[in-house]
């Protein structure tokens, strides 16, 4: 088993809270620093020592940008001038308080119908989990495995979400596992 540090980047953990709620990034990204401003995941500047931890009542006036980075003194209105922008600091959270976040939420929160106008689709799910398992590198050696794996995990994960056959979720996902990172 590979090494696992205890610390992770804050992005995976507004990645992790994205794929957990079907949400997108600014959403995700605010859930995080409620999560970080009420203590429940630790947090400290990257490469800092390991007990010099952010205090949770820095996070009330942090600004988490689309890149991850964190400013903690960013101005509240307008835009800084060049050159007099306040630092941002790649912040790190702990693993495990991240893991612990909001289980119970897992299928509760998942959106089963889009509001579309045509039959119903699971595909956002299943694209979420398979963009977090090739990241992870658990892609099996052809399409149809994963595809069908795939599918598995949609029956198992979400039964009342519209079920996709492996077939369909091969198709859909052929043209992204063309362009994955081999191992």
């Amino acid at each position: 088993m590979p090494y696992q540090s205890d610390w992770i980047p804050l992005i995976a953990m507004i990645e992790h809270i994205q794929a957990r709620d079907h949400c997108d990034v600014r959403q995700a990204a605010g859930e995080a620093r409620e999560l970080l401003y009420d203590g429940k995941v630790e947090s400290r500047l990257r490469g800092s020592d390991e007990w010099d931890r952010i205090k949770s009542n820095k996070w009330a006036s942090a600004t988490i940008f689309k890149d991850g980075l964190v400013s903690f003194n960013w101005p509240s209105a307008g835009v800084p001038a060049p050159g007099r922008e306040p630092p941002r600091h790649l912040v790190e959270v702990l693993r495990k308080d991240v893991l612990q976040l909001r289980p119970e939420h897992a299928t509760d929160n998942a959106i089963y119908r889009t509001g579309a106008p045509g039959r119903p689709t699971s595909w956002h799910l299943v694209k979420v989990e398979a963009t977090r398992r090739t990241k992870e590198r658990q892609v099996p050696k052809t399409l149809g495995e994963f595809s069908r794996s795939l599918a598995d995990w949609l029956q198992n994960a979400h039964p009342q979400a519209a079920p996709m056959t492996a077939k369909t979720i091969e198709n859909k996902l052929r043209e992204a596992w063309r362009k994955r990172p081999q191992n």
